[in-house]
């Protein structure tokens, strides 16, 4: 899985371009950015190229590794008893669903799927 450019402020028909372009290269690949959610003082926005054929409840664990290790590397202590919840459209999709399911129907103008993540203390 590969993360595409970093460009934050891109204007919407630059992304539309990018994300052209990046499927043009990469067409089995979805461009996703995960946005952590207002309650979530950790998270940083993370930007994923992830295979089309990779279920939700896959991606799910991918980005809670890559946020640990994030977490882990800022010298924050992380918490393993912490849960991942991740929306799409603010909906917490079913774990089998194919990441290209979600892209078809949740899918921006700009052809990029956005989620949102919150963690919660599941164990006290």
């Amino acid at each position: 899985m590969a993360t595409f450019s970093e460009d934050e402020y891109a204007e919407p028909t630059e992304r539309q371009t990018e994300v052209m372009r990046l499927r043009a290269k990469f067409n089995d690949r979805i461009p996703v950015i995960c946005t952590p959610m207002k309650n979530n003082l950790n998270g940083t926005c993370s930007k994923f190229l992830v295979p089309d054929n990779m279920m939700y409840g896959e991606f799910k664990y991918v980005l809670q590794k890559h946020l640990y290790c994030q977490i882990n590397t800022s010298l924050n202590r992380s918490d393993h008893n912490t849960t991942l919840y991740l929306y799409v459209d603010n909906k917490v999709p079913k774990i089998a669903t194919l990441m290209e399911d979600l892209y078809r129907k949740f899918s921006a103008s700009d052809g990029i799927l956005y989620m949102s993540y919150s963690n919660e203390n599941a164990l006290g």
